[in-house]
């Protein structure tokens, strides 16, 4: 229910349509919803509430886990290079199997489509501008 109340609300006409009153009172009995669940979860056992335990957790955690260094095992690679790529991935140093090979090139991928949708949507958000 409340995705489908916020895919309404990202309606342009969503708020002409309905009045602010009705608004209000979905958003309320929302909440109460909302918290009559959790209730009803934590009374039959359903789901465990551990924000009692949270700090001797936190307590431990610090006191027993630590990280001390990090190697970093690959270097950013420019997907746009594909002789740096394939430099990379064929290299006998990097030590990598097929599924490492396969995975790095996974990532790689991942990573420049995600800098090219972030920029596709920078220029289209920025491009309706009048």
């Amino acid at each position: 229910m409340i995705q489908e109340l916020n895919v309404c609300r990202s309606l342009p006409d969503f708020y002409e349509k309905i009045p602010q009153a009705k608004l209000d009172l979905l958003s309320k009995d929302l909440k109460r919803f909302i918290e009559i669940k959790k209730i009803a979860q934590t009374v039959i056992s359903e789901r465990v509430d551990f924000s009692k335990y949270e700090d001797q957790i936190r307590k431990i955690l610090d006191k027993y886990v630590t990280a001390e260094g990090v190697e970093v095992l690959s270097k950013p690679i420019n997907l746009s290079d594909v002789m740096e790529f394939n430099r990379f991935v064929e290299g006998a140093q990097n030590g990598l199997s097929d599924r490492s090979k396969a995975e790095a090139i996974a990532a790689q991928t991942q990573k420049q489509s995600t800098r090219v949708g972030t920029k596709t949507l920078f220029f289209t958000k920025n491009s309706a501008i009048k």
